[in-house]
């Protein structure tokens, strides 16, 4: 609680660059939708609750907070939402209270990571969605704390920085939500368009050695890797040849468990190199009518293909687990340059007190 102890226009200033920007994209993958009711932990002066309010109504959400100029600045916000000081490990909220709880940039200051998990998957509606997301601060994605900490070590190589925080180690979110009883990953899609651009600036083949690496590390946990191809790049900022190569590889290596060709669903056929008239954003991501176009275009069996740890590895292209089984997990092989929030284990869906069944229902907000 000491360490947020800052007026609400200075955090807005800091964090606000950040959280503001996240939280769409956050509920999105979430699956946030009119007729949920929602909860932000540690929902600071209300970036995500905001957002949320938005998308659900104000009436819908509540939020909590350990430092009271942030609940309050939150409550002012979001008038009619239920806005509360206290903290994550102990939630003030009956069991089953929420279709979704979630937490942005938040777990690395809970006291106890565990137990705040612990009560997001409590007050959570059997079915419904638990969802975490915090710094990669490891692979440098909260670049200005790792600028900081790297001089820091320049001048005494001793000094400990941000990383042993909970939430912020690979795979440090899964085992903690697996505690917590919450369902595992079972699906990664590894999606990037950056990784070949200055400064990076990797080769094909380091960025063929990145994927090789994560089919790797989530086969040994059971978890599948379904692998899209990167879009086309207009604005030249990424090599033309590096691109057609990373792309041929996805999807005639056969290290991934699943492939789709995104490339082709976005790219105009007279210029390979250019998206869409339709699609067209910034040259070298597509604008909404693209992400809807490669969303129809992934197959909704990588939303319902059980778990490699089933002794099942075929696809197959019908039926539906659960919703209390499914999950997504999106990262990038290499990771994106500049604000990288690891959104890794950032969806689980929440323990069920009854065998988890399986039904046809695939709801398409699921493909994010």
């Amino acid at each position: 609680m000491a360490e947020f102890t800052a007026a609400v226009e200075n955090y807005d200033r800091f964090m606000g660059r950040y959280a503001t920007g996240l939280a769409p994209k956050f509920a999105d993958a979430a699956g946030v939708r009119a007729g949920m009711r929602v909860l932000d932990v540690g929902c600071g002066p209300g970036a995500l609750a905001v957002e949320l309010a938005g998308r659900v109504g104000e009436d819908n959400v509540a939020a909590i907070d350990p430092a009271p100029q942030f609940a309050a600045a939150c409550q002012a916000r979001i008038p009619g939402a239920d806005v509360r000081e206290g903290v994550a490990e102990s939630l003030p909220w009956d069991d089953g209270t929420f279709d979704a709880a979630m937490c942005s940039l938040v777990v690395a200051w809970m006291s106890d990571a565990d137990q705040g998990i612990g009560e997001m998957a409590r007050v959570t509606k059997p079915g419904g969605t638990v969802a975490a997301a915090m710094w990669d601060i490891p692979g440098g994605g909260l670049q200005m704390l790792s600028h900081f900490w790297r001089a820091a070590r320049e001048i005494d190589p001793s000094v400990a920085d941000e990383q042993p925080r909970a939430g912020v180690r690979e795979g440090d979110l899964v085992e903690r939500f697996g505690r917590a009883g919450l369902q595992g990953v079972t699906g990664v899609i590894a999606y990037d368009l950056n990784d070949i651009a200055p400064p990076t600036s990797h080769t094909a083949v380091q960025v063929e050695a990145d994927y090789r690496k994560l089919v790797a590390e989530s086969h040994a946990r059971g978890i599948r890797v379904f692998c899209p191809t990167w879009p086309p790049d207009a604005s030249l900022a990424t090599p033309t040849d590096e691109r057609s190569k990373i792309n041929a590889w996805i999807l005639s290596s056969g290290e991934c468990d699943d492939v789709v060709d995104w490339s082709v669903v976005l790219r105009d056929p007279e210029q390979p190199n250019a998206f869409r008239p339709e699609y067209f954003s910034d040259g070298m991501h597509p604008n909404p009518a693209g992400h809807q176009a490669i969303a129809d275009a992934t197959p909704l069996r990588w939303f319902t293909a059980p778990p490699l740890a089933s002794g099942s590895t075929a696809l197959s292209p019908t039926g539906c687990v659960s919703r209390r089984r499914l999950v997504i997990h999106l990262r990038a092989p290499h990771g994106h340059r500049g604000m990288r929030t690891s959104v890794r284990a950032c969806i689980a869906h929440a323990r069920g007190k009854g065998p988890s069944p399986i039904g046809p229902d695939c709801r398409r907000s699921r493909r994010r």
